[in-house]
């Protein structure tokens, strides 16, 4: 495996997760999270402001994950990275999100549903996009 198609398909990963994340979550599903809680007031848990550097650090993270497995997978099209990515989108999710709801009141059942689903979506459009970027590494 090439530390350097790691690296470049990880920060491409992370920044079309971040940039999706924005549009899904910051745009689209926002204000459905901040309703959907089991919290008496979200002032007890929501930051006034986001701290975006650690929201970019946790989805290049998340697309260095993506791309380990896509390159361990030996993925040579496009719909293989969708399939692999949305399976680890759900399942990351899933995990998550479940323990989070049963150690805390941070989320509803209905905002868990939510949050897979949009995870899910997320990781195969991000798994798309870094199965291509590897397959033009390949050939370059």
């Amino acid at each position: 495996m090439s530390i350097k198609n790691l690296i470049i398909g990880g920060i491409v990963g992370g920044i079309v997760l971040f940039l999706l994340g924005f549009l899904v979550y910051g745009k689209l599903l926002g204000h459905f999270f901040m309703t959907h809680h089991a919290l008496p007031e979200p002032g007890y848990v929501y930051r006034t402001e986001m701290m975006l550097g650690y929201i970019f650090l946790a989805n290049v993270c998340a697309g260095l994950l993506l791309t380990f497995v896509l390159l361990k997978a030996n993925v040579k099209s496009i719909l293989e990275g969708i399939t692999i990515a949305a399976v680890i989108g759900f399942l990351m999710s899933g995990s998550i999100d479940n323990v989070s709801y049963a150690t805390t009141v941070l989320m509803s059942k209905k905002a868990i549903l939510v949050d897979m689903a949009a995870y899910t979506v997320l990781t195969a459009i991000t798994g798309a996009v870094i199965a291509f970027v590897l397959s033009k590494l390949k050939s370059a």
